[in-house]
């Protein structure tokens, strides 16, 4: 309901027009998440099209994702910004698929495909990973040494989980990854 127009007297399209870099994201039928570069495009604005913002909509997100972004984006007072690749692993456990830039900063290929420059440039992650995902093993680090296993890489998330502690009681069908 918030993108039918911010004001009900003003035509939707004046509030959130038809953009090129916009629709070549729209294209595409796959669950994934979006997000900016900087300020290129703001969380709230992502919703207004229909897109899922890795950064959630207007800062609303619960602490612990929000402590899992400090990994890879920028805090803010309000939200998170993208202003690095450095940690492009987490990107794509995050299910960052499309990432729109302004038409200066180019993204290192072959992990992000270049799909559109007109005005602003839209990139694919192409190891992006899916929404959800089953894994087999799993490691037991909390706090800065599970900071430090996620932003290093040192734990593959396509195939672990990395848990604050042990789950008691529950069937320990995974396997330990020893660290």
């Amino acid at each position: 309901r918030f993108a039918n127009g911010m004001h009900p007297l003003q035509p939707r399209e004046q509030s959130f027009p038809m953009l090129p870099e916009i629709r070549q994201i729209q294209t595409d039928s796959g669950l994934f998440r979006v997000t900016g570069w900087v300020d290129t495009l703001l969380p709230n604005t992502a919703s207004a099209y229909g897109l899922h913002d890795v950064r959630s909509y207007d800062g609303v997100t619960n602490a612990r994702y929000a402590d899992f972004l400090d990994l890879t984006l920028r805090p803010t007072r309000t939200t998170h910004q993208l202003v690095s690749i450095a940690a492009p692993h987490l990107l794509d456990f995050l299910n960052l698929k499309y990432i729109v830039t302004p038409a200066e900063v180019e993204l290192p290929a072959p992990r992000f495909e270049l799909v559109l420059h007109e005005g602003a440039r839209v990139y694919r992650n192409t190891n992006v990973m899916p929404r959800a995902t089953l894994v087999g093993e799993y490691v037991v680090a909390g706090g800065d040494t599970a900071k430090r296993l996620l932003r290093r890489g040192e734990v593959d998330l396509r195939k672990t989980v990395v848990l604050e502690r042990r789950v008691e009681g529950a069937v320990q069908d995974l396997h330990p990854v020893l660290r």
